[in-house]
């Protein structure tokens, strides 16, 4: 544990850093339960596991970082010269911090509030068995421990040895040394492993045959998995062998490295900039009162048109951004209720982009709730995504090495 400076304030009488870390942790446990967390034991681990002690150093990025160059307005150092600000950031509840600087990422602490989510998605009780992929700096292995009731019974693995070391430090100062932290390509999981939870903290490819042979029958399988250009969280259950259940959230990951890097069904990616100035135009009305953000949400944070982009996934390949479709040096997309295009031949591009939103229109503005989906590991004589792209499903993805079917108000199988 480190020593805590003191530091003068002009508010209030001298304090160690650790006493005012603490100060921002409680305000983070107000603000959870404020957002809606309800369960007590969530709230509590957040209250008992110092997110501070698992960051040395971060950057932002995304929408929590400053326009100030490629590293995200640089580095913040947690130490006990950290002033309030970077204590902030730290038990910000919607900031995931990067280990690194944007540009090589390959590790981060996510937001608080989307941990919060993920481990009420678990449904963790006292005494089960969890494996974590993707273990990070180990703040959420911690977390997991203190909801399980005991250390031992959490494993996590990286591929990243260095990480994988820091780690084991930073949970061995916390007297959290008995979690079993591995360096090993996590879609290979734990062989021999017997496990009745299994959380992937970053964004996967594919569900890993390794990761359905090491979950226990009616254990839970939650995952980020990536669906043209986002993460959204699949929580599946494994009956008889199968695994099937819903999608309970949009999320954004560090992407998987090791056998699933680079897997993505699409693969499609915004298009290199040109000279050519992006232009907004208008929606027919019925698709522009669709796509209204309610007056509630963030200007950033628009759900009718991250469901939009889920549907757009399952029709099209080209899926990319939030909402939009890119095609070499074109690009059309939803933004803020208006279509915005650049590039040449962006024109068919938004043409295109248009008829699906109507389709999306027409199935009832369908979000995340309204899918169900199976895995199966075996080829299936079934079109698969983009061969028949039906308005109304179901679909089928080929992925890495299993197919998953997406169906539209279905019953989980």
């Amino acid at each position: 544990m480190r020593r805590p400076s003191r530091v003068e304030r002009d508010d209030g009488p001298v304090r160690g850093f650790e006493a005012r870390a603490g100060v921002f942790q409680q305000g983070l446990v107000e603000e959870l339960r404020r957002r809606g967390v309800e369960d007590q034991r969530i709230l509590q681990a957040f209250a008992t596991i110092p997110r501070h002690q698992f960051v040395d150093r971060f950057w932002l990025a995304g929408l929590a970082a400053p326009a100030s160059g490629p590293d995200g307005g640089g580095e913040r150092i947690v130490d006990e010269d950290a002033g309030d600000d970077v204590l902030a950031l730290v038990y910000a509840p919607d900031v995931a911090l990067l280990t690194a600087p944007p540009h090589a990422a390959t590790s981060s602490v996510s937001a608080p509030y989307l941990i919060a989510g993920m481990l009420g998605e678990l449904d963790l009780v006292p005494g089960v068995r969890v494996l974590e992929i993707g273990a990070g700096s180990g703040y959420h292995a911690a977390l997991l421990a203190a909801l399980v009731g005991d250390p031992r019974l959490i494993t996590t693995v990286d591929i990243d040895a260095d990480l994988v070391s820091q780690t084991r430090a930073r949970l061995a100062r916390l007297d959290l040394a008995a979690i079993t932290v591995v360096a090993g390509d996590g879609d290979a999981g734990i062989p021999g492993g017997s496990f009745d939870r299994i959380v992937v903290t970053c964004g996967c490819a594919d569900i890993s045959p390794a990761w359905r042979a090491q979950l226990d029958e009616r254990g839970v399988l939650l995952t980020p998995l990536v669906h043209g250009s986002a993460h959204p969280r699949v929580r599946l259950i494994k009956r008889d062998g199968h695994l099937a259940g819903t999608y309970v959230g949009y999320s954004g990951f560090v992407s998987m490295h090791g056998t699933q890097a680079n897997k993505s069904p699409w693969g499609t990616r915004p298009p290199t900039p040109t000279d050519s100035t992006p232009t907004s135009h208008g929606l027919p009305g019925h698709l522009a009162a669709a796509l209204a953000p309610p007056e509630i949400t963030r200007p950033e944070w628009n759900p009718a048109e991250w469901a939009l982009g889920f549907y757009v996934a399952l029709r099209d390949r080209r899926a990319a951004a939030t909402a939009g479709l890119a095609d070499g040096n074109s690009f059309a997309r939803i933004e803020r209720g208006k279509l915005v295009v650049s590039g040449t031949g962006s024109d068919k591009l938004a043409q295109e982009l248009v008829a699906l939103t109507e389709d999306w229109h027409d199935a009832a503005t369908p979000g995340l709730d309204r899918y169900t989906t199976s895995f199966t590991p075996e080829p299936v004589d079934t079109p698969a995504l983009h061969d028949a792209p039906s308005p109304h499903g179901p679909w089928v993805i080929r992925r890495l090495c299993s197919n998953q079917l997406i169906e539209l108000d279905g019953e989980p199988h």
